[in-house]
């Protein structure tokens, strides 16, 4: 059931026949009047009054457009299929294409109408392809614009079976209008030889990913993945690398600026395999104000592995991570990523510390890198004899001010206890207790463990230990975050710690402004 007070009340029901189920039927009820909306013709019944029809709701908050489904019936085939529409409870419109090519021998058309934009204005999905036969011959993807039905995606000769079948899948739609997908390629004969990805904008389907070259193989097979799609319409990706052998080799990342695609990524040797190709995994593409940044890790082709990280900012491919000896196991793994970004063009991710004495002990130093100010910052303040640490990063957000916690050890490599820290452009890294007017031990700290809230640069929550405490943590609050001078004060309620609690009352202590 989808609902407004403006709008109405959308459903379905279940129907019976006796005791019997007997179906599905659409309700639209407006002004306590109840509509029945879907399809009920002769098509969409069955022999024994069957019907069924699904009610999906309004299309968006604001919109009356109410879309569903409704299923056909066929006895010539003894199969079933469906018919998406629309409607605004008065006037339905069926979706999709209705053409000889998409209609099947005894007139069924099968139609599924997978993504609305612009409030129903622009509608994307697919549809099955007979050419009037009987047999299944593939799937086009269409989009309905503002009622005008066209056929998108690869439908040339490369992209059509010697049967005939040619088969597209949708892979997304923006509100701008911009929809991307793949065709498989066939070459006119009777394998599929991979896939072509492609972008539609502006009325016009065009191929993108890197092609031909090492990037086709010896039987003319190619395959390429979109990852990413904007709204100005460029885009990221992988492709196959097939080094003019007849299976994949590898894989290469790729970026598409809405005219041309480049290979991103790292091509040196560290990252290059026996066939001269990569590995490549594109993660994120990030819609900055200093332009569009891909991230991504490449596999590593020397004694170890592992995974380099790395970020293409417009221009050129970085690799990010640490790769001193503390990150480099014995065997010569080394492994790093990137987890996340902001607007303000801060990436941050992690790089695995190894031990030196048992090569199964692994930690982890968390990292930021600032594209605006090209600064790379490792979070490495601590590590054990054995030269395993751990820093993580808890929240991170649009401010820029990161915040964290690491652990510190004792010298026979047992925990000591976590220590929260922040970064920011403006204080670099500190330890959260810095920021205590006269130390934690005056103000009655033993240490400020975690940050678990940011409630802007006003107030952080988190956990504590005071001088007093043998045992459990207390929540503290910090008011005036950036203004250096602040002292954290304890919450009255405790925090249970396995089964041991704080429970003594701290005094209060009055904000250092």
């Amino acid at each position: 059931v989808d609902s407004s007070a403006e709008r109405g009340v959308v459903g379905y029901s279940e129907r019976f026949l006796g005791k019997a189920r007997h179906g599905y039927s659409g309700w639209l009820c407006k002004n306590g009047t109840t509509t029945r909306i879907g399809l009920t013709d002769a098509i969409h019944t069955r022999s024994d009054g069957y019907q069924s029809t699904t009610v999906f709701g309004f299309i968006d908050n604001r919109g009356t457009l109410i879309r569903g489904i409704s299923t056909w019936y066929s006895t010539a085939f003894n199969d079933s299929g469906t018919t998406s529409w629309l409607s605004d409870g008065t006037n339905l419109r069926t979706l999709g294409l209705t053409d000889n090519e998409h209609t099947r021998i005894d007139g069924r058309q099968h139609n599924d109408a997978r993504l609305v934009r612009q409030r129903g204005k622009l509608i994307a999905g697919t549809a099955r392809r007979f050419e009037q036969g009987s047999a299944d011959l593939g799937t086009s993807v269409w989009i309905d614009d503002q009622g005008v039905t066209s056929i998108i995606g690869l439908t040339d000769q490369i992209h059509t079976r010697a049967d005939g079948m040619k088969n597209s899948s949708l892979g997304g739609l923006s509100e701008s209008g911009i929809a991307w997908g793949s065709s498989d390629r066939f070459l006119g004969g009777t394998d599929q030889l991979g896939n072509d990805s492609w972008i539609f904008r502006n009325g016009t389907t065009t191929q993108i990913g890197l092609v031909a070259g090492d990037y086709r193989s010896s039987t003319g097979a190619q395959n390429s993945l979109i990852h990413d799609v904007n709204s100005l319409g460029q885009a990221t990706g992988r492709s196959a690398q097939y080094m003019n052998h007849e299976t994949t080799q590898g894989f290469d990342a790729w970026y598409y600026d809405g005219q041309t695609t480049q290979a991103i990524g790292l091509h040196d040797s560290n990252h290059t395999n026996a066939q001269g190709a990569q590995n490549h995994v594109v993660n994120v593409m990030a819609n900055l104000s200093q332009g569009v940044q891909v991230a991504g890790r490449a596999e590593r082709f020397v004694t170890g592995g592992g995974n380099s990280a790395w970020l293409f900012d417009g221009n050129q491919t970085i690799q990010l991570g640490l790769i001193n000896s503390q990150h480099t196991a014995l065997s010569g793994e080394q492994d790093s990523r990137i987890n996340d970004h902001n607007s303000l063009g801060q990436w941050i991710g992690v790089s695995t510390n190894y031990s030196k004495v048992n090569p199964l002990l692994k930690g982890s130093t968390s990292w930021i890198y600032d594209t605006e100010i090209d600064q790379f910052t490792a979070f490495d303040f601590a590590f054990r004899p054995d030269d395993v640490g751990m820093s993580v990063i808890d929240l991170f957000d649009d401010s820029g001010l990161l915040l964290g916690h690491y652990t510190k050890y004792k010298i026979d490599n047992t925990r000591l206890g976590d220590w929260a820290f922040l970064y920011s452009r403006e204080l670099g890294t500190m330890e959260l207790g810095e920021l205590i007017d006269g130390g934690l031990t005056s103000a009655g700290w033993q240490s400020l463990s975690k940050t678990i809230i940011n409630m802007g640069a006003e107030r952080l929550v988190g956990y504590g230990i005071t001088q007093d405490m043998q045992s459990g943590q207390v929540v503290f609050v910090m008011d005036r975050v950036l203004a250096r001078h602040q002292i954290p004060e304890p919450s009255l309620w405790p925090v249970v710690v396995g089964l041991l609690f704080a429970t003594n009352q701290i005094r209060r202590r009055r904000h250092v402004m």
